[in-house]
């Protein structure tokens, strides 16, 4: 009986391990989408800031 019990915690366990895993590369994953947007936004920033000083020197 105990025995049984052990396996199902164990399988039980084992389920809980892969699924954290499983989490775990998933905000990996979106940790680096935030960072590459992240990013863009600063490159779009200083692109903009570039334009405003270019439309400022015109007039």
């Amino acid at each position: 009986m105990a025995a049984n019990y052990n396996k199902s915690l164990l399988k039980d366990y084992e389920k809980l391990l892969l699924e954290t895993e499983r989490l775990s590369s998933a905000v990996k994953y979106q940790n680096a989408i935030i960072k590459e947007l992240h990013a863009t936004i600063n490159n779009m920033a200083k692109l903009l800031a570039g334009e405003d000083e270019q439309i400022n020197k015109l007039m």
